[in-house]
């Protein structure tokens, strides 16, 4: 009895001819009667599945490089800065984590397309905001110290 994940499930993917979403058990596409080839079909719904989910943990990488500076400027609030501080060191090390995890998942796509290129802009943008709150985060720390030595110091 086959279980509700089955490989015998139908699977979803877009018509290489006319763009319509369509599932794998079709012999010819509902919407432009183009002919289905049940392996090529497959290989596309599985293709169409890693493009998306390289999409979304793209998107969510720069979600998470982008949430380091509020985190960043919060550790300076008095009220919640203490929580900021906590947290902000998690993220930071969290966020190449997972940019190492997506190149290691990914970084073999060879496809010419729009949503790829959107994705690959994505990373390099959760890279870049990273770096850089990587060399803040450190310049604080260094001036933070100067500054506490010197008071201690008097």
């Amino acid at each position: 009895m086959p279980g509700i994940f089955s490989q015998d499930q139908p699977k979803t993917f877009r018509c290489l001819n006319c763009g319509e979403i369509i599932n794998t058990a079709m012999t010819k596409c509902i919407f432009c009667g183009e002919p289905m080839d049940r392996d090529a079909a497959l290989a596309t719904a599985e293709f169409q599945k890693t493009l998306d989910n390289a999409c979304i943990e793209a998107r969510t990488l720069k979600i998470m490089a982008l949430v380091l500076v509020p985190f960043y400027l919060a550790t300076w609030l008095p009220v919640i800065g203490n929580s900021a501080i906590m947290f902000f060191p998690i993220l930071f090390i969290l966020t190449p984590i997972m940019l190492g995890r997506w190149w290691m998942v990914y970084h073999r796509l060879q496809l010419n397309h729009d949503r790829l290129k959107q994705a690959q802009r994505n990373v390099m943008t959760a890279i870049i905001v990273w770096g850089l709150m990587g060399g803040v985060w450190l310049a604080s720390v260094l001036i933070r110290t100067i500054v506490l030595g010197n008071r201690s110091a008097n």
